[in-house]
């Protein structure tokens, strides 16, 4: 299923990760899934203020940085901002994330072999 290209960046990120922690991770009326405590981890993301905590205070609750990561695709950097392109999210989409220098980088490659394809088409 095809997305229209979705801005990310860390706030929303943070702001959500209480609710995405919950989703992965409590069903059926059960906390599971995790080798720690996963409840007591969503009620300390649950006491943040999210629109006002630090990257570095949910990654410190969770033990790692993977819930509050923006990693761009093309370079690999953990970014501010980026774009997420392709199908829906899921375990099997071709999805990719691209931040601004390597979105400008793929379209000079596309412009670079576009030029000499439209010059060699012959119109009607």
């Amino acid at each position: 299923m095809s997305n229209p290209p979705r801005l990310l960046t860390r706030r929303p990120l943070i702001q959500s990760v209480a609710a995405r922690w919950r989703q992965q991770y409590y069903r059926s009326g059960a906390w599971g899934g995790y080798t720690g405590d996963a409840r007591l981890i969503y009620e300390k993301l649950s006491a943040l203020n999210l629109d006002s905590a630090t990257r570095q205070e949910v990654d410190d609750i969770i033990g790692n940085s993977s819930w509050t990561v923006i990693q761009c695709g093309g370079c690999q950097r953990d970014v501010e901002v980026a774009a997420e392109v392709g199908e829906l999210p899921d375990w099997e989409s071709a999805t990719v994330i691209l931040c601004a220098e390597c979105i400008a980088l793929a379209g000079k490659v596309v412009r670079a072999v576009a030029r000499p394809l439209r010059k060699s088409i012959k119109r009607c």
